[in-house]
């Protein structure tokens, strides 16, 4: 459900601005780091509703560090030459 809300209306926007600044290739970065930080907002004013209490901002600011996180994974996978795959045995679960 927040994802039918948040591409629409925060993903694609800030992706087609983006492409007139950035180019194609690095437009979706900013859009992937602004629905992080919207998410985030959204959740701290959830908190605040629920709880009356000041926000603290540390929601916030774990949305944005994520959003980040997930930037520069996938700039490094851009940049490195084949792909970054971890072992399957790594992938796969356990068998009991």
């Amino acid at each position: 459900m927040v994802t039918s809300i948040l591409r629409p209306t925060v993903h694609y926007p800030i992706r087609h601005i983006s492409t007139r600044l950035l180019g194609s290739r690095w437009s979706s970065f900013p859009a992937v780091v602004t629905v992080f930080v919207v998410s985030g907002l959204m959740h701290e004013l959830i908190f605040y509703y629920m709880t009356r209490v000041s926000p603290t901002w540390e929601v916030a600011w774990f949305f944005i560090l994520h959003g980040v996180a997930v930037v520069a994974e996938v700039v490094v996978k851009k940049m490195v030459p084949g792909k970054m795959r971890l072992h399957p045995e790594v992938l796969t679960p356990p068998i009991k």
